[in-house]
């Protein structure tokens, strides 16, 4: 059988089966790479890592050239230990549990008689840390004899600036002969990579066509120029079967039912038909490029990249490629020539729209998608029905025709240091990109971003590309383009003095035009940046000589303008803040007569100014009428001063638009600049920021979180104007709209609200108290702050600002407060598994509500004791706290007959798990048609969920249509409990059918949530869940350990139902056994 050379759209990740290998000493160390190659623990990686790391491996002499790295990259005089428990640091970033991320291995494999660079650890923990995976391997022979070179990729932990952990990518040349002085059991494999470099030795070899790791990475070429710059070698894989099976043949499966490989069910997620989706809506030409910024007249250079970024745009199994680059290396500029080269090329595809978004201008992932899907026109399909990302990533892909889609600025939604260093920080967007990178369409997605995308690299449909500094050529033509005059000598030294940066030159470029006619000569008054500074410290070096040099009212604006944290529209927002900062209208004062000499005096100087005016330039008349203050100039000497930054490259522009922005690094410098200042003035800007921003915003009756935007800043200025009253204010009248609570209510913008709220403690750090003036406010803002962590999943920031908020309301005695301070935090102890101290704080609650005789709080704290008791396993107390609950509730309102909300799904699960299904349904319904009524989402999605768990005990096939509608609008919302929620009910409901593949996509998702999120009630109930999915799927042993450890954490508990889902699933283990 011919094997196919197009590689799948989906491959294992690297990073889930890669590890740190760290100094034995100093166990921060990072001396190279590993990876995970059994269920038990087997750890690969290269010999001379091992010796880097202060063990020796054979625990006699060592080959010289082992000895030679550890010399060279990690000197040392330090002896190396021989003791066979000598125990390596291994550390593995991807552990769902920081406890578990840091381990010991020791040796347990190392070659005597041969120098085969491998070694194998042993983990000396009793399983694998939760989240971590185990590589699929095969001898590299069907990846060396093919006709063309086979493409890899690899992941280790080789440094770049402050980064460590990082992607490479190439091609597998084929077996090479090895040096005259070595014996090896198996030829090297010859590699072709720019990215591989010291550190990612002991890395894995991935070919991306058969998805199976066959080899490691161990030695890289020193050399730099010439046709050997790029080559490194690897010990083919077949190496360590030898040593893992030295009497065995050489042929030996690599399948996934290799006993060395532990394999999990794929986590492909079970199809989901969107809401209101139509097939196939005929392509439209939708070009928007109003959020792009300018084409710059003076662009050079590039041509690989583009070049090699065409390739992508028309290589139909190529759907996302990033282009990562420092900050200031024109990242921007570059995506902007390239959509404009595609336009025009007739020779490339022509797309059928363009889309760009801008991160740093519009940051809000909600909009983004508002946004895309308006471009797309749907046609009959309203985008407000398309609530999940799910559906609106399918919507984007079921899209007939071929459709461009720039992603600017993603840094700004990355993680950028620590373990999850380059991962997206917003779940909604990572999916949303995974699902593009599926492919099943023709569209093409461009990101930017200073950091590599590493959530998208399994999957071969994705290519990343390096943008670096100009070459000498390019970086000269450059300064000419911009008006620089200078021999090429000259100019060559200015780029090689400024490390070829493309913002550095751009700017030193326009200040030499602007101040000296372009005279390259002159460029020794900018200090030449020292080339061991970091980028960013050089960039600083030619703000701080424009500093010296610009006007007094450009420098007036750009301090102003750096508050701005949204792109604004410059005639309108700034004219309007720059003219508030006077009380009055700027009026001249009245001038004294003068004498008839001093008249002759002034025309003689008016007459002389006309004729040296002559000789003088309109850029240097601009200059001389721009050295004034802003609040002075006219309308037309403003529109000039932004024209002039404009074309300096300080200040970005988007005219299709009609907005203006600054690049991220110039707003940090101003910025910083204000920190030092006069702190006053600088309020007093915020405060008129915030003032026009409350003036020129109107809320519609139902406001969309783009509506609501400009508000949200005005909370931020008003907070940084130190007028926290006045921002309270606007928050709870306005964007709350009191006890609407539009923002979270109805449009469940948890993040959102969170990091507004936020904005009232010093530095956001919400340990100190609020700073409005207002005890009764600053209750509400701890108790507020604590619902919107809870609700995004960070349970252990919360419990610490529920207890401040009862704390305060008792001391104020204020019972109504402290009741509902005790009700949120008995469910919080619940999802923290925590059931004993939520069934003693609802007796507090209750207490409080009674003793204001607060009926609908006395109602609500017996629901909260009734759950209590029900997950103790205590039924009939449970049953009639339920009961007493109901009553209460026909007597306060006697229209509605049920309890409803989250208190009304409690008691119909009560009823569901105690037998009394009939009943549990009719309460569910009626729930059901309540949220429907109020648009209370997350109560929603529970009703469905509960349907769907009512459907399955009664073998009903709509359980699956509750179970998708359930999870469908869960996503729509940022509320993680009821995410959670939805994914383990149809996950757990797939198990039990024998859907293996279904279960593992949606409970894998859901124990990611859980752990991070210290849901351990959860967390018992997923396990079961999964010991199900492992039964379907034949893993026995899988299944009894994940049915165990769910046992064990319900007992710690005292979790009554967990104990018993977990028995049932080993009772059933036991009848197949």
């Amino acid at each position: 059988m011919v094997e196919s050379s197009t590689p799948p759209k989906k491959i294992q990740n690297l990073r889930n089966f890669t590890v740190q290998i760290r100094h034995i000493q100093q166990t921060e160390t990072v001396v190279g790479t590993g990876f995970v190659i059994s269920s038990d623990g087997l750890i690969a990686t290269c010999a001379h890592v091992v010796v880097a790391a202060g063990v020796n491996p054979r625990l006699g002499r060592i080959p010289s050239h082992w000895e030679l790295i550890r010399q060279r990259f990690f000197r040392s005089s330090d002896a190396l230990q021989t003791d066979r428990a000598a125990a390596l640091t291994v550390y593995f970033p991807q552990a769902r549990l920081p406890q578990e991320r840091k381990q010991t291995a020791i040796v347990v494999g190392c070659f005597q008689d041969s120098d085969d660079d491998v070694v194998l650890l042993q983990l000396q923990a009793d399983h694998l840390p939760e989240g971590v995976e185990v590589a699929i391997v095969g001898e590299a022979d069907d990846s060396v004899n093919v006709p063309d070179e086979r493409r890899f990729r690899s992941y280790g932990y080789r440094r770049l600036g402050n980064y460590q952990g990082l992607q490479a990518d190439g091609a597998i040349l084929g077996t090479t002969e090895p040096p005259a002085d070595r014996i090896l059991l198996q030829d090297p494999l010859q590699l072709r990579s720019p990215e591989i470099d010291s550190g990612m030795s002991g890395g894995a070899v991935l070919d991306v066509v058969r998805d199976r790791v066959v080899g490691i990475i161990a030695e890289t070429s020193d050399i730099r120029t010439g046709a050997d710059r790029d080559t490194s070698f690897a010990v083919d894989y077949a190496v360590v079967i030898e040593l893992l099976h030295p009497d065995a043949s050489s042929a030996v499966s690599s399948t996934q039912g290799d006993a060395l490989v532990l394999t999990t069910v794929s986590a492909t997620a079970p199809t989901v038909k969107p809401v209101a989706l139509t097939p196939d809506p005929a392509p439209k030409q939708r070009f928007d490029l109003s959020r792009a910024p300018t084409l710059i007249e003076e662009w050079v250079g590039r041509d690989a990249l583009l070049a090699a970024l065409n390739q992508d745009w028309a290589d139909p199994h190529c759907h996302v490629t990033a282009i990562i680059g420092f900050g200031g290396e024109g990242k921007s500029t570059f995506a902007r020539q390239w959509v404009e080269n595609v336009q025009r090329d007739a020779a490339l595809p022509m797309p059928d729209g363009v889309f760009w978004w801008g991160f740093y201008e519009q940051p809000n992932v909600d909009e983004f998608f508002n946004a895309v899907l308006k471009h797309l026109d749907l046609g009959g399909i309203d985008p407000g029905q398309l609530t999940s990302v799910d559906a609106k990533a399918q919507t984007i892909r079921a899209m007939r025709g071929r459709y461009l889609f720039v992603l600017d600025g993603l840094e700004l939604l990355q993680e950028q240091e620590g373990d999850d260093y380059g991962l997206l920080k917003n779940r909604d967007l990572c999916t949303f990109l995974r699902t593009f990178a599926d492919g099943n369409h023709a569209s093409f997605c461009l990101l930017t971003s200073r950091f590599p995308v590493l959530d998208l690299i399994d999957y071969t449909t994705y290519q990343q590309r390096e943008l670096g500094p100009l070459n000498r050529d390019d970086g000269r033509q450059l300064l000419k383009n911009i008006g620089v005059k200078g021999s090429n000598k000259e100019l060559a030294e200015v780029v090689d003095d400024w490390g070829g940066y493309a913002l550095s030159l751009r700017w030193v470029g326009t200040y030499l035009l602007d101040k000296h006619g372009g005279n390259v000569k002159r460029v020794r008054e900018i200090p030449v940046p020292d080339q061991k500074q970091p980028v960013y410290d050089r960039l600083q070096s030619v703000l701080r000589s424009y500093d010296g040099y610009i006007t007094q009212a450009e420098r007036e604006f750009l301090n102003v303008f750096s508050l701005f944290r949204l792109p604004v529209v410059a005639n309108n927002a700034l004219q309007q803040v720059f003219e508030a900062k006077r009380s009055s209208p700027y009026i001249p004062p009245r001038q004294p007569p003068l004498d008839p000499i001093t008249k002759w005096l002034l025309s003689l100087k008016k007459f002389l100014d006309w004729v040296l005016r002559r000789k003088t330039t309109s850029r240097v008349r601009l200059r001389e009428k721009l050295n004034v203050s802003v609040t002075e100039l006219s309308s037309s000497n403003f529109n000039a001063l932004i024209r002039r930054l404009v074309a300096y490259r300080i200040v970005k522009d988007y005219p299709e638009s009609g907005y203006f922005t600054l690049h991220p690094l110039i707003r940090a410098h101003y910025r910083d600049q204000l920190a030092q200042g006069n702190s006053d003035w600088v309020k007093t800007v915020h405060r008129r920021i915030g003032e026009f921003y409350e003036k020129n915003t109107v809320v519609p009756e139902f406001p969309s979180l783009s509506d609501l935007t400009p508000l949200v800043e005005a909370v931020h200025h008003w907070c940084q104007a130190g007028d926290y009253d006045e921002a309270y204010k606007v928050l709870w009248e306005r964007i709350f709209q009191r006890e609407r609570r539009v923002l979270t209510y109805q449009l469940e913008a948890w993040d959102t609200s969170l990091n507004m709220i936020k904005e009232f403690f010093t530095n956001g750090d919400t340990t100190q108290n609020p700073l409005v003036v207002d005890k009764g406010n600053q209750r509400w803002i701890l108790n507020h702050a604590g619902v919107c962590l809870s609700s995004l999943g960070r349970l252990g920031e919360t419990l610490p600002l529920y207890k401040r908020y009862i704390a305060g309301a008792i001391e104020a005695e204020d019972w109504s407060n402290a009741q509902i301070g005790y009700r949120n935090l008995a469910s919080l102890y619940v999802n923290l598994g925590d059931i004993p101290a939520s069934a003693a704080v609802a007796v507090s609650a209750l207490t409080y509500a009674r003793s204001v005789e607060d009926k609908k709080g006395e109602q609500y704290s017996l629901a909260h004791q009734g759950w209590a008791a029900h997950l103790l396993g205590n039924l009939d107390t449970a049953q009639n706290a339920f009961q007493h609950a109901e009553r209460l509730q026909q007597q306060t309102n006697p229209e509605t007959k049920h309890i409803y909300g989250p208190r009304g799904i409690w008691y119909a699960d009560h009823l569901r798990r105690w037998g009394d299904a009939v009943y549990a349904r009719r309460i569910t319904e009626a729930n059901q048609s309540i949220c429907e009524r109020n648009h209370w989402s997350g109560s929603l999605s529970d009703c469905h969920r509960l349907l769907g768990d009512l459907d399955t005990d009664a073998k009903l096939s709509t359980a699956q249509s509750h179970y998708n509608e359930a999870l469908q609008i869960a996503r729509s919302i940022s509320n993680r409990d009821v995410l959670i929620e939805a994914l383990l009910a149809r996950g757990r409901w797939a198990a039990r059918q024998g859907d293996a593949v279904a279960a593992a996509s949606d409970l894998e998702e859901a124990l990611g949530y859980a752990v991070a999120g210290g849901y351990r009630l959860y967390e018992a109930d997923i396990r079961v869940g999964l010991a199900w999915m492992h039964r379907a799927a034949g893993n026995l042993d899988a299944a009894r350990q994940e049915a165990l450890r769910a046992q064990r954490m319900s007992e710690t508990m005292r979790y009554y139902w967990g104990q018993k889902d977990a028995a049932e699933v080993l009772e059933a283990l036991e009848q197949v056994a």
